[in-house]
């Protein structure tokens, strides 16, 4: 679990850490800055009502979250400028990969007819 915690920790970006573990391989996690951000929570899972289908899975993660408020385990790539050159990198990949595909389908001047013929 230490090693779940440290990495949820970002470097203590977030003052508030909860998770639920779900199964064993499937945990949610809740990260916020905001005091209330149990009490919000709450009065979202109201606003879903009894039947919606997110109801249950929500109440059993409120019922049962845990706050990490500790962990002794430091990931270096947390610490890295790594990530920030790397997220600016897959943007000009993705901006790159959408210009070549407006310019496919003709999106200037076609607009989103231009992707339903590209589909036909």
């Amino acid at each position: 679990m230490d090693a779940v915690h440290a990495i949820l920790k970002v470097c203590t970006i977030f003052v508030h850490i909860t998770i639920t573990n779900i199964s064993v391989t499937m945990k949610v996690s809740i990260l916020s800055n905001d005091n209330e951000m149990k009490s919000i929570f709450e009065n979202n899972i109201k606003k879903l009502g009894p039947s919606s289908p997110l109801s249950s899975v929500s109440e059993y993660v409120k019922d049962n979250l845990q706050e990490i408020t500790k962990s002794e385990l430091v990931f270096t790539d947390d610490l890295a400028p790594v990530d920030v050159l790397g997220q600016s990198l897959l943007n000009d990949i993705v901006k790159d990969g959408l210009k070549n595909f407006k310019e496919k389908v003709d999106f200037e001047h076609k607009g989103i007819d231009g992707i339903f013929d590209l589909l036909k």
